[in-house]
């Protein structure tokens, strides 16, 4: 039984270590060391969502989005905060207004990227806010009895 308890505590302070080591590499811009300490700690616990986070901050820091998207996922998915995709992408923001510079409701958002689509509709005020995946994209905006707008 000892040696079990012994087990236990010593994972839990390889992962403390690993986060504390990736935390210090990211603060001092070596970005290849923090992705390998965070790597270290998820390999420990891969239930807890700070290495995730962590690691996410190395990939986006080094410009690789898609990995940071997929940590920061994982981190949400794991701590139930919905939120981390938001506070650490951003929100994009979008409004569609008329010629008279009124809001458009329920405009039809398109954007296609190389990577991923997506599909929205305007609010009342012809606005909407969403976390979408940071890449360019081809946006078209079309509404009923309005000309489509392609850019």
């Amino acid at each position: 039984m000892g040696f079990f308890i012994y087990q236990i505590s010593s994972g839990t302070a390889g992962y403390t270590r690993n986060l504390d080591l990736g935390n210090k590499f990211l603060l001092s811009e070596d970005y290849d060391s923090a992705i390998s300490a965070f790597s270290k700690a998820i390999e420990i616990d891969s239930m807890k969502a700070d290495a995730y986070i962590g690691r996410g901050d190395a990939y986006k820091a080094k410009g690789d989005y898609e990995k940071a998207w997929d940590d920061y996922e994982k981190a949400q998915e794991l701590s139930g905060n919905i939120s981390i995709l938001i506070d650490k992408i951003g929100q994009t923001d979008i409004t569609v207004v008329s010629e008279e510079g009124e809001g458009v409701n329920g405009a039809t958002i398109k954007l296609n990227g190389n990577k991923h689509s997506y599909e929205f509709i305007t609010d009342s005020t012809g606005h909407i806010a969403e976390v979408i995946f940071p890449e360019e994209y081809d946006v078209e905006v079309t509404k009923a009895n309005y000309e489509s707008a392609n850019t």
